[in-house]
């Protein structure tokens, strides 16, 4: 009874997405404010994409912290 309890519990992590998911049209919005220069904006569509493991907002994110755009400069 227990194993199955476990597999139900794993599944639901399986089949529930993330509430802070974005789609690649959010990340293409967050792009062209950063473009714009809109750092900020920009930034609070991308991160939570970046974390949720969209490649194109990780790479923008780099670039916002390589070229001190948006962030605290550490």
């Amino acid at each position: 009874m227990f194993r199955y309890l476990i597999a139900a519990a794993n599944l639901s992590f399986v089949l529930v997405p993330p509430a802070f998911a974005q789609t690649d049209a959010d990340v293409a919005a967050g792009r062209d404010l950063f473009l714009a220069g809109n750092y900020a904006e920009a930034l609070v569509i991308l991160r939570p994409a970046a974390e949720a493991g969209m490649a194109r907002a990780q790479n923008i994110l780099g670039l916002a912290y390589q070229d001190d755009k948006g962030v605290a400069l550490n």
